[in-house]
């Protein structure tokens, strides 16, 4: 994965970064420039030392996050900046479905490790295990009593499952289109979540 950073040649602080460009392994190009470079001021460049190559997924895993957010609540509890009675993070993200989400999302993402140039039908397929997965996680919460998957989780999932076929070089857009799949919904057909 190539990485560029665009900045000013006299950036406003140092290392400000304005816009970045992404070069995937199957060499498509994801651009965030808040400027065009055919419109920024000249002298506006690539900064030759951003060009190293890593592995980075772009991305992020919505357990993550979650495990992030249940973190950040419990220390504000223990340093008595909130009350245990407004924690909910941890209610609404049990380690239960953050782990198991996780592993789910783990094994999806090792599907397209080894893939190149995966059929329709191979991608249809992946997305329809790991729905199934996370359905079936989502159920055994509920009938425990547990907080399953809401509306905020459920986005976060879909929008996910789509940035890691992007990731992978899919283009979610064109498959959708080929296969009469409401934009978006690439999940949908198999969700029950």
């Amino acid at each position: 994965m190539h990485v560029a950073l665009i900045q000013p040649p006299e950036p406003l602080t140092s290392g400000c970064v304005v816009g970045w460009t992404v070069t995937l392994p199957n060499g498509k190009v994801i651009r965030h420039e808040p400027y065009s470079l055919t419109t920024a001021p000249s002298g506006w460049s690539t900064i030759p030392d951003a060009r190293n190559s890593y592995d980075r997924r772009v991305a992020r895993r919505p357990s993550d996050e979650w495990q992030r957010r249940v973190e950040e609540e419990a220390s504000e509890v223990a340093r008595g900046a909130l009350s245990p009675e407004h924690a909910y993070a941890s209610d609404l993200w049990s380690e239960s479905l953050r782990s198991a989400t996780d592993a789910t999302l783990a094994a999806f993402e090792d599907e397209f490790r080894t893939v190149r140039s995966p059929s329709d039908e191979d991608v249809l397929s992946s997305v329809e295990r790991v729905v199934l997965a996370l359905n079936k996680i989502n159920d055994e919460h509920v009938h425990a009593g547990k907080t399953g998957y809401e509306t905020g989780e459920r986005e976060q999932l879909c929008d996910y499952i789509d940035a890691s076929l992007e990731e992978a070089g899919i283009d979610v857009l064109a498959l959708e289109r080929r296969r009469g799949i409401s934009r978006g919904e690439i999940a949908g057909r198999w969700r029950t979540w």
